[in-house]
């Protein structure tokens, strides 16, 4: 008598399943973990001692990770550099996608606008300027390095977002990279103009806030159909 063939047991497959997915989530979690790890002691020391005195080595150690982790993660330090300004700029939500929300232009420009100043005008953001500065004669690679990381990474967004609502009519802007230097400096001179010598802010806090606003205000006067 031919016997039917056992059917395959789903639910222990699908335990299986699960458990593979378990497996891979809490890696990639461990993964992540470590990544962060490593950029929160990296810009840590950058800010303390410097791009050039800061070795990989320092930097695996005060992550607690090899220093075969950090090069697997990044590559070499200017890498790492890299991915802290960008990490920066993730952390003010200064990214595509929130600009890309179906908002009037009106309220992305001034969400944009407080972002960007808050960013700034931080002390990490200060900090990281004044390395890349002290050291700009002797390593212009760490200034092109956190150029390309961070204002230019911002202003690549920008100019983008400036294109669409040009393209949809919202606003008129026959240059809309000249417009995105406009705006980004005129909002970049009262955050951190005094910042960056160690000096106390021209505006108090109210002040900054109706500073930003009125920077939009004026720029919508310009490019406003």
């Amino acid at each position: 008598m031919n016997r039917t063939p056992d059917a395959p047991n789903t639910s222990d497959a699908s335990a299986k399943a699960s458990a593979d997915n378990t497996v891979t989530t809490k890696s990639r979690s461990k993964s992540e973990e470590k990544r962060e790890a490593i950029l929160t002691a990296a810009a840590d020391l950058f800010i303390q001692q410097g791009f050039v005195n800061t070795s990989m080595d320092q930097i695996a150690k005060q992550a607690e990770v090899s220093k075969q982790t950090v090069y697997s993660h990044f590559g070499d330090k200017h890498g790492i550099f890299a991915a802290s300004i960008e990490q920066k700029c993730i952390a003010h939500s200064l990214e595509a996608g929130f600009l890309q929300q179906d908002l009037p232009v009106e309220e992305l420009l001034s969400d944009l606008s407080h972002r960007f100043a808050a960013l700034v005008k931080s002390d990490d953001a200060i900090s990281v300027a004044r390395v890349c500065i002290s050291n700009a004669e002797e390593y212009p690679d760490i200034s092109n390095t956190f150029f390309e990381a961070g204002p230019e990474r911002v202003m690549s967004i920008v100019v983008v977002f400036l294109e669409e609502q040009h393209r949809k009519g919202h606003l008129v802007i026959e240059n809309p990279t000249f417009a995105a230097y406009q705006l980004l400096h005129m909002l970049h001179g009262a955050a951190s103009f005094k910042a960056q010598y160690g000096l106390p802010p021209n505006f108090d806090d109210q002040e900054q806030l109706d500073y930003i606003d009125d920077c939009v205000a004026m720029f919508l006067r310009a490019y406003k159909p």
